[in-house]
């Protein structure tokens, strides 16, 4: 994640959250923000196992399905709960890799609002891959 994008976001340092195999499957990168931007959060990971189609095949549990692309690359918005959760935007690497992003723009933060830290990540990710 280019630092740039991370600042820009108004978010503190990464942290690395190894995968608890109990709970969840895949290691996580967590930012939180600084200052004022405290309630801000950014959560990233890569499912190197799965592509987009597993998102696709679980379609039925999610309130909110779109279709979008994201830096060139098919990508789906897909959420089960309202904007305080944030937004979970899946973006397909490849057939078998999948970029997870979860963005938080804080308190009393809309969907869209999330949606576009979730995006703006996204593309820094993917614009600095070799």
């Amino acid at each position: 994640m280019p630092a740039a994008t991370v600042s820009a976001i108004g978010l503190g340092p990464g942290k690395l959250t190894p995968a608890a195999r109990a709970t969840a499957r895949l290691d996580t990168c967590n930012w939180v923000g600084t200052g004022s931007n405290w309630m801000k959060t950014l959560i990233v990971s890569v499912n190197p196992r799965s592509g987009l189609e597993t998102t696709y095949n679980n379609r039925a549990i999610f309130t909110e399905f779109v279709e979008l692309q994201v830096a060139g690359h098919p990508a789906v918005r897909a959420n089960q709960t309202d904007a305080l959760a944030g937004c979970n935007l899946y973006v397909g690497l490849s057939d078998a890799q999948t970029l997870w992003v979860i963005g938080n723009s804080g308190t009393n933060g809309t969907m869209d609002q999330h949606c576009a830290i979730s995006t703006q990540t996204a593309e820094a990710i993917i614009k600095a891959l070799p």
